[in-house]
């Protein structure tokens, strides 16, 4: 998961996630050198505030 403002898209997503996690224990940057382009899910999330 990576926090971006709602509507930001990354020309190269994978790209920006194995570059903000190359520095996590393993095995999080190996999952990410063996995940292909295709496979990476961008959906914009939004928080509800209580009511």
């Amino acid at each position: 998961m990576l926090n971006s403002p709602a509507g930001v898209r990354h020309p190269d997503p994978l790209d920006v996630l194995r570059r903000r996690f190359r520095d996590w224990h393993e095995p999080i940057p190996a999952l990410l050198a063996a995940t292909r382009p295709e496979a990476v899910l961008h959906h914009d999330i939004h928080e509800l505030a209580t009511p």
